[in-house]
């Protein structure tokens, strides 16, 4: 290198080191200036710092919604703007789809976007915002793929975006504002509004986990359209609810969701009904729809069902019953919990649905469990006993609390018949309420039963060749005066005016000062069994 070179050399490597120097200072002072600078200010500084100053690093679960929402309090009408996600895209073009974010990317949200924030603050301390109209007319959306023309004012807030791949942002700064309070419906605005979403989306999240289906009411749903578009829908405000067989449910409450949304969705994709909910209706209003929207099929008779299994006969009432196909093998009984509801016991749950009858509780605080067959074993069974006239005749008397004697010898003198005195041989003795009871095992001729009974005695007279045992309690019931027992028994479970279940059993349900007696010619499932042991009732089978 010549002498003059090597001197120029120099001189410019002290040129640069000067430059170093001196810029070294400069951070700290900008930093400061832009900390207090204004939005316009700042939009014309350094485009470096700017990035630095609005990077943020993306943490695992961030999605770009929830970034604008949680790290730059933005409202929804800016966060799901169109124009928000493709200037947002355009600053990033190191990330290949904003919309699909991965931990540890850095993301630039350009300042442009972050002034809306700025006047929204300064407004907020006295200075009058811009008139609703104004602030729909600032805010221009990008059009969806397929209908470029139609008027995109109305996906303001909507917690949709909507883009084609091909699609570019203006080259003009993007300036957006909005009139936060003119998006939704005032009886939207309050914590009664929030309280009554919550219930109706804790309601949906039951209804769908009770078919085995699933939920997405998270981060965001990027679902394709024609000509290579997308709609990005946040779930958090349109949550999806999927169901095994094929049919999807979109929740769409206060109604937020644009016309146009709506017909792309119906347009494009299968099997998915959009349920609308509103915040004066009631929940039953609203689960009507989701019921028909989920392609379950329903019964129309009233709301009621009645199944016999065993001789056992089952009848259940609810809001809904539905079935998933049309072989009807098991029917699910939706109903609308209330606060003074009883709890059906976890045995004759799961009795119900070993017969194909599914109890399905929406808006209960202690959950109901989802019972099935296996669950838990039973620890309870019948006693048996051996089915023979005089048998059952001295076992019921005993189970009524009456004193009796047998074979007991009596004299009876006829009315009007001095002189004449009969002796015979009694099977079965005993008073009750100052009357003279027998039991006659026809040993007795008629005309002695037609004597005695003419004197005041009370007489029944039992064929010991039959053997209609049921026939025959009923007989000794009512002989005895007994009227605290019925056949077949009932259990009835009311916990609204369109919910309830009722079973009858066979059997006679006696109550007597031991306890609660079943007696029954039938064998019962072991649930069944569970469940009369739970409510305390001994079973007893013949």
């Amino acid at each position: 290198m010549s002498a003059t070179n090597k001197n120029i050399f120099q001189a410019l490597l002290f040129i640069c080191l000067c430059i170093y120097a001196g810029g070294a200072q400069a951070p700290a002072a900008y930093a400061a200036a832009t900390d207090n600078a204004t939005p316009a200010q700042q939009e014309h500084a350094p485009a470096d710092i700017q990035a630095a100053k609005n990077s943020y690093t993306v943490q695992q679960g961030d999605c770009l919604g929830k970034i604008l929402r949680a790290v730059y309090k933005l409202p929804d009408a800016i966060i799901f703007s169109p124009q928000t996600t493709i200037t947002i895209q355009e600053a990033n073009p190191h990330i290949h789809n904003v919309n699909d974010l991965h931990a540890g990317q850095k993301l630039i949200v350009p300042i442009q976007i972050l002034e809306h924030t700025a006047r929204q603050n300064t407004n907020s301390a006295g200075h009058k915002q811009a008139a609703p109209t104004a602030a729909k007319q600032a805010v221009r959306p990008g059009a969806f793929p397929g209908n470029e023309k139609s008027d995109s004012s109305d996906n303001i807030a909507t917690g949709f975006t909507g883009h084609a791949q091909s699609q570019r942002a203006p080259e003009q700064p993007i300036h957006l504002e909005t009139d936060e309070s003119s998006i939704r419906e005032t009886s939207l605005a309050g914590a009664d509004a929030q309280l009554h979403e919550k219930k109706i989306r804790a309601m949906l999240f039951d209804f769908t986990k009770a078919f085995e289906g699933s939920d997405n009411a998270s981060c965001v749903k990027t679902l394709p359209i024609e000509n290579g578009g997308t709609v990005v829908m946040d779930c958090n405000q349109f949550p999806i609810y999927a169901f095994p067989w094929g049919e999807k449910i979109i929740l769409d409450y206060g109604e937020k969701m644009p016309a146009a949304i709506r017909n792309i969705i119906s347009m494009q994709w299968e099997h998915t009904d959009i349920i609308s909910a509103g915040f004066h209706e009631d929940v039953e209003t609203v689960f009507a729809r989701v019921i028909d929207g989920c392609g379950l099929h329903k019964i129309e008779s009233g709301n009621h069902f009645i199944v016999s299994r065993n001789n056992v006969q089952i009848s259940v009432s609810g809001n809904w019953i539905v079935y998933k196909d049309n072989l009807q093998k098991n029917i699910f009984v939706v109903s609308i919990a209330h606060d003074s509801c009883h709890r059906v016991p976890d045995s004759l749950t799961a009795y119900l649905a070993g017969v194909g009858i599914n109890l399905v509780y929406l808006g209960s605080e202690e959950k109901q469990p989802s019972a099935t067959i296996g669950s838990y074993s039973p620890v309870y069974q019948a006693t048996q006993v051996q089915p023979d006239p005089v048998r059952m005749t001295d076992m019921i008397l005993e189970l009524l609390g009456i004193s009796f004697q047998k074979n007991k010898k009596t004299k009876i003198i006829p009315q009007n018949a001095d002189g004449i005195t009969f002796e015979v041989t009694i099977d079965r003795k005993f008073t009750l309420a100052g009357k003279t009871f027998f039991i006659d095992f026809k040993n007795l001729s008629p005309n002695i039963a037609d004597m005695l009974s003419n004197n005041g005695f009370k007489i029944i007279q039992i064929d010991v060749k039959n053997n209609d045992y049921i026939k025959l309690i009923q007989e000794l019931i009512d002989f005895c005066g007994v009227h605290n027992t019925s056949f077949p028994a009932h259990f009835q479970y009311d916990q609204s005016e369109k919910t309830s279940i009722k079973i009858s059993v066979p059997g006679f349900l006696l109550h007597t000062k031991s306890g609660d007696i079943m007696l029954t010619n039938v064998e019962f499932d072991k649930y069944l069994y569970k469940f009369l042991s739970e409510l305390d009732i001994k079973v007893i089978k013949f």
